[in-house]
């Protein structure tokens, strides 16, 4: 199992990691260009590709491959800004998970209480675009077929940087620039 675990995060964290590294500065553009928020575009983005793969967006689990702990968050720690620390990291990912099941819930009931306590607490604007909507946003549409675009891209330059991962994985020196880099480009 010991040897697996740099393999396993490896093969999770690199194409996320060159996902958001390539995907976030257009989104950061898109953001501005057609007054949609951070969240929304993901979330729009990854509805399309639930329903890219016959998943139902309602119904799927967006956290259940995540195994927090702190050898995971050691291991990406440094893929973020140098202020970021393992506890740090730790902490973002559990809580990422939790909210993530709680707003990707396809209980209406909740979705309602949730929907409504983000008014009452004047959350709404910042979360609520977080939650997996029924049908596609309108205002997401053109940042979603770009966005499917650069997915295309950052899987085969994800396939070029497994090697110099695993080196990384290894405590051992490497020269790659595309792993040089923040989730934001």
């Amino acid at each position: 199992m010991t040897k697996m675990l740099p393999a396993r995060i490896s093969t999770g964290f690199v194409p996320l990691f060159t996902l958001d590294s390539i995907c976030h500065p257009y989104i950061h553009t898109a953001m501005k260009e057609f007054n949609v928020t951070h969240a929304a575009t993901e979330t729009a983005f990854d509805r399309a590709l639930l329903l890219k793969d016959g998943k139902d967006p309602q119904h799927f689990d967006p956290c259940g491959h995540f195994e927090v702990n702190t050898r995971n968050a050691a291991v990406i720690t440094p893929f973020y800004t140098p202020e970021a620390t393992v506890a740090l990291t730790e902490k973002s990912i559990s809580s990422m998970v939790f909210y993530g099941r709680v707003l990707f819930t396809p209980n209406k009931a909740l979705r309602r209480a949730i929907d409504t306590g983000l008014y009452i607490t004047f959350h709404h604007d910042a979360i609520a675009d977080m939650m997996m909507t029924t049908q596609d946003v309108p205002s997401c549409k053109l940042c979603t077929e770009h966005l499917i675009e650069l997915y295309g891209k950052a899987l085969e330059l994800a396939k070029t940087l497994f090697p110099a991962a695993q080196k990384l994985l290894q405590n051992e020196k490497v020269s790659c620039p595309e792993l040089d880099r923040t989730f934001d480009g």
